[in-house]
Parts: C-alpha cells; structure tokens; sequence
C-alpha cells in the first residue's frame, strides 16, 4: 500500500468560539472539517 501524501493539499486550523475546539479545514475539500481541542491532534 502506497502511503498517503498530504503535500497537495491546503490546511487551516482556526479557533471557533461557537465550539470552543479548533477547526480543521481543507480548502480543496470545503464541506469537510474536523473539530478538536488540540491544534497539533492526529486522527
């Protein structure tokens, strides 16, 4: 198995005060996000 290459995509992570957890975005993937407390977490 190929491993996955993250290197052609663009990430943001911001705070959001509604969810108090960060976001995590993609902006080639705009309906997709990921809250978390930590800005650095892994999945």
């Amino acid at each position: 198995m190929k491993p996955i290459l993250n290197d052609h995509y663009t990430y943001r992570i911001m705070w959001s005060e509604g969810d108090q957890e960060y976001v995590g975005l993609c902006l080639e993937f705009p309906s997709l996000s990921w809250l978390d407390a930590s800005p650095t977490a892994r999945a």
